[in-house]
């Protein structure tokens, strides 16, 4: 409901997702914000896609290894200009007009990507968009120690 009718938002979701331990509320929230930082990125008409996959990582992304469900925002907006790139993270930083941002969005996704046991990845070009890459560890059952068998 917070997109404008000129921004179409493709969902794209992989049949039989597998549990993740994360709080919901703040997922959520990790969520809107990208897909926001998208829909203020495009100036008229545009386009952004949600993608939600398993990957096995083999340390490529932050060292991270296993099976991740992996969130990819992507928009064909104006990209994130390339000396900008280095501090998107950062607290307090945003590229927004006064009023229009805090620039806590982003640092509290990277907050929450870390503390979760994952990883934020940006893909940026200037005039061609941007894809955020949010990974989040499988749920690994617990009581399935290899002390138990």
């Amino acid at each position: 409901h917070a997109l404008p009718s000129s921004i179409d938002l493709k969902v794209l979701l992989q049949p039989d997702l597998p549990l993740i331990e994360v709080d919901a509320g703040q997922l959520q929230m990790v969520l809107l914000n990208l897909l926001f930082n998208a829909r203020d990125a495009i100036n008229g008409h545009g386009r952004i896609s949600l993608t939600v996959d398993v990957v096995e990582l083999f340390g490529e992304v932050e060292g991270l290894k296993g099976s991740f469900v992996r969130f990819e925002v992507e928009d064909n907006g104006a990209g994130i200009p390339t000396e900008v790139l280095p501090r998107i993270f950062e607290p307090f930083f945003t590229t927004k007009p006064f009023g229009k941002g805090t620039g806590l969005g982003l640092s509290q996704v990277y907050g929450f990507a870390r503390q979760s046991g994952g990883a934020i990845c940006v893909d940026s070009e200037p005039g061609r968009g941007t894809c955020m890459r949010l990974y989040l560890p499988m749920y690994q059952d617990q009581t399935d120690s290899p002390l138990d068998r």
